[in-house]
């Protein structure tokens, strides 16, 4: 199975928003998607669409 960079980073957003006590955020710049749990960061993703990168719907 192959994915495209888009379809990866949305299965990881995805995952990335199932455990308990995720949250989601951008403290960093606009185009960064982090996640932490308890504080710690365990996830960044880039949101930069210049890049080409945008996610895909399900």
């Amino acid at each position: 199975m192959t994915l495209s960079g888009a379809r990866l980073q949305q299965i990881a957003r995805e995952t990335a928003a199932s455990p308990d006590h995720a949250s989601h955020g951008r403290p960093f710049a606009p185009h960064l998607d982090v996640w932490k749990v308890r504080s710690k960061v365990f996830l960044i993703v880039t949101g930069d669409l210049a890049g080409g990168l945008k996610p895909e719907k399900p």
